[in-house]
């Protein structure tokens, strides 16, 4: 029987927050390489220290999606509208164009989900 690491289930899960939460398509590895690289090259962190940033980073995002009905409320869509703020931060360069379903928000009041 083949073992499963918790890096693997980790990561699995955060490729599920991104996608649910609307971000780029494996933004939360990519935040997870840089800070355990950081942690060894630049901090000369120990390997205890280096697999506590790994499995931290990982879990960044865990409850990033538990407050979607708030924002699903007002304006339907919570991914187009998390997407649609990053408009609003100024300190955030990356291209809205990637936002899946940006605009199927706009001029409606509610979604599918809601309406179930």
């Amino acid at each position: 029987m083949e073992t499963i690491r918790v890096a693997e289930i980790l990561a699995a899960f955060s490729l599920t927050t991104d996608m649910a939460a609307g971000m780029a398509v494996e933004k939360g590895l990519r935040a997870w390489v840089m800070a355990t690289v950081f942690a060894r090259d630049a901090l000369g962190a120990g390997a205890d220290t280096c697999r506590t940033v790994h499995e931290t980073a990982l879990l960044r995002s865990v409850g990033c999606t538990s407050y979607a009905p708030e924002p699903a409320a007002p304006f339907g869509d919570e991914v187009a509208f998390r997407c649609a703020l990053k408009h609003l931060d100024p300190a955030d360069r990356a291209p809205t164009d990637r936002c899946p379903g940006r605009g199927t928000a706009e001029g409606r009041r509610g979604s599918h989900a809601q309406r179930l």
